[in-house]
């Protein structure tokens, strides 16, 4: 289901290079018939040419992740043409797909590649990206070492002071070059192949395999003067678990803004600053926000005690009428397998594989906006594309868009970055995309270290431009940001 390649959608019949997608067995479909003329490289094959992966054996998969026989696990693995995807951009607003497929460094050397589709049914595009390597970059496989060791050390309850620090540093240090290598092995090559628009262009990314835990948002170059400019400068990102999954968040609308909101607080009380997060969200944006989980200062009593059942009845196929807004501040962690992957409730774990499973009833046509502030929700800490963590179950259930996270980070810089994102949201009128995008505006480009912002993503929908009001100033990195409690580091929105 995850690995090294292009996810949900085959191309056919264009003149560009032959595009081979490498990967572990049995993972998914790749691009076909891409050609340029050029001799073909020697190359390995997981199925003769044109061979489909049988349905058998999708089921198979399936069942071996433990999403058991789900129609949403299922849908993960359709494969639309490049005609409906175009179709599709054109509905939706946005500008371009992008698919990053990484390349190998050894020899043969093989470069990444970017298929690009854009709306209106123009022929794809496919650049070349030599330096876009998985393995054999440098800067991938470093930041890859150094986020692993940092999760164990944030995890790890006897971890000593001092070695937590040293993974900080180094994992900081690792993210920086990450940042700095993202721009021109793909970003840069990305933003200079479309025609100029007048504005920021909207751009859909699929990135495949371990191109998946790279914030490409917050790729960077140097500014002659000193500092950076960063690419959600020039750009509105969101990111697509699948070209499948693409169309179905598409033809879904948003549920409107003034129906019913949820906030769940960590129901085990381990996060200082959840209750606050949330209590300011519901002064300062959603009053009449229902609250769910245990709370310490706030007044009054909860409206349920945030259990998984309680979670679940107010997401797509509930049951019920879904909420239009849930925002859920809580432990979340990424499990060694994609669908043990899951959320800390009051009654014990909510994974991918019990999202999947559960619909009491089938979604309807509008979905609603889910934050997960919470740890390692766009996230698997064995495979880090986007083809089965928290966020891409929840978009397969029905959500429009979902903000899912990639690292941990201080509990008060989430909570402030929450109560920014919320703030666009509801006052601006921005969509969810533009919303992340925002908080980073005016900011200095001097600035040092990775920002909150970094770790954000917006998942499933592409950012439209449905808002009213524009943003201010030059925007800057927009993923969701991992967060720990304090005084003790504590993995909580990644």
């Amino acid at each position: 289901m995850r690995g090294s390649r292009a996810r949900g959608v085959r191309l056919k019949g264009t003149r560009a290079r032959d595009v081979q997608l490498r990967g572990k067995p049995a993972r998914g479909v790749g691009l076909k018939g891409i050609r340029s003329g050029r001799a073909e490289r020697p190359r390995r094959r997981l199925r003769p040419p044109g061979a489909e992966l049988p349905s058998s054996l999708r089921r198979k998969a399936l069942a071996a992740l433990g999403a058991g026989n789900g129609t949403g696990a299922r849908e993960l693995l359709g494969t639309p043409d490049a005609a409906t995807l175009t179709a599709a951009l054109a509905a939706s607003g946005a500008d371009a797909l992008v698919y990053m497929v990484p390349g190998e460094g050894f020899r043969p050397h093989i470069p990444g590649h970017a298929p690009i589709l854009r709306p209106g049914g123009a022929e794809p595009a496919v650049l070349d990206l030599p330096l876009l390597l998985s393995p054999g970059s440098h800067q991938l496989e470093r930041y890859l070492g150094s986020a692993a060791e940092r999760s164990r050390r944030v995890a790890d309850p006897d971890a000593s002071r001092a070695s937590r620090e040293a993974a900080e540093t180094e994992w900081q240090a690792a993210l920086s070059e990450l940042c700095d290598w993202a721009w021109p092995a793909a970003v840069g090559p990305v933003l200079d192949s479309p025609e100029p628009l007048g504005r920021p262009p909207r751009i859909v990314l699929i990135p495949c395999g371990p191109l998946g835990v790279v914030p490409w948002h917050a790729a960077r170059m140097h500014i002659p003067l000193g500092g950076h400019r960063y690419a959600c400068q020039d750009a509105v990102f969101s990111y697509a678990p699948s070209g499948a999954q693409l169309l179905r968040a598409v033809a879904r609308d948003r549920l409107p803004a003034t129906g019913r909101r949820v906030l769940v607080t960590d129901p085990r009380l381990s996060l200082v600053r959840a209750e606050v997060e949330t209590e300011a969200l519901r002064s300062a944006c959603y009053p009449d926000a229902r609250r769910y989980g245990e709370f310490v200062a706030a007044e009054g009593v909860p409206d349920a005690p945030g259990s998984c059942e309680d979670l679940l009845a107010v997401l797509p196929g509930g049951g019920g009428e879904p909420a239009a807004v849930v925002h859920v501040s809580c432990h979340g962690v990424a499990g060694p397998s994609p669908t043990r992957s899951a959320l800390s409730l009051a009654d014990g774990e909510l994974t991918v594989a019990r999202i999947l499973d559960h619909a009491a009833a089938a979604p309807g046509p509008d979905g609603p906006l889910v934050v997960l502030s919470a740890c390692e929700t766009d996230l698997s800490t064995g495979d880090h594309d986007e083809a089965l963590p928290l966020s891409t179950a929840l978009v397969a259930q029905g959500a429009a868009d979902v903000v899912g996270s990639r690292w941990a980070v201080n509990d008060s810089a989430t909570a402030l970055m929450m109560a920014a994102f919320h703030h666009f949201l509801t006052s601006q009128d921005l969509a969810p995309a533009d919303a992340l995008r925002a908080p980073s505006c005016g900011c200095s480009t001097r600035t040092a270290g990775p920002r909150p912002a970094w770790a954000t993503r917006c998942t499933a929908r592409p950012p439209a431009p449905t808002c009213r009001r524009s943003t201010c100033g030059p925007p800057s990195p927009t993923r969701a940001t991992p967060r720990h409690a304090e005084p003790r580091p504590r993995c909580c929105f990644s």
